[in-house]
């Protein structure tokens, strides 16, 4: 059996990490320059909501490894995510309608989601994301009565789990 190393809830709007942008840093006197003579670059997340939503990630993350170091080591990862389906999916009762998608199959995709949870519990949960040797990843829609957000597992990989089978078997949050 392995060990967890946490597990947590972290409610609200996921958002996608990865798109960046990349600009010059500009000077009243025109672009900055490292003492080598290279342009000083800045680089910047595009997404929207990505600031709010790392600094929630990161709370829950904080307050399951309360007490404890970051791990260093091998680690599995499982996140599924839960989104709230657009307006023309549900009728004026609140049923949804026969014609709308079983499946979030639109942007973000899982793994931009995912890349921003991984980041947001770097230093926190483990030491690097180069850690995460397994990872499990899955995006639905809201159930009644759920609220938008992600559930995350990290276990400690061990001989006896590895692979993303043993994992799955053992941690996968079943929908």
């Amino acid at each position: 059996m392995s060990q967890h190393i946490c597990r947590f809830l972290c409610e609200g709007r996921a958002a996608p990490a990865g798109s960046k942008s990349a600009f010059a840093v500009r000077t009243r006197d025109g672009y900055a320059h490292r003492p080598d003579g290279r342009p000083i670059i800045n680089v910047a997340d595009k997404s929207k909501g990505l600031k709010e939503w790392a600094r929630a990630v990161s709370i829950a993350a904080g307050v399951a490894m309360v007490g404890r170091s970051p791990f260093c080591g091998p680690i599995g990862v499982s996140i599924q995510f839960r989104v709230a389906r657009p307006k023309w999916h549900v009728t004026r009762s609140g049923a949804v309608k026969p014609s709308a998608p079983a499946h979030p199959i639109v942007k973000p995709d899982v793994l931009k989601l995912a890349r921003a949870v991984e980041d947001a519990m770097t230093g926190l949960v483990y030491a690097d994301d180069a850690m995460i040797v397994d990872e499990l990843l899955s995006k639905r829609y809201l159930r009644p009565g759920e609220k938008p957000g992600a559930t995350v597992t990290v276990w400690i990989i061990t001989p006896s789990t590895e692979g993303i089978v043993d994992a799955t078997t053992q941690f996968a949050i079943r929908t």
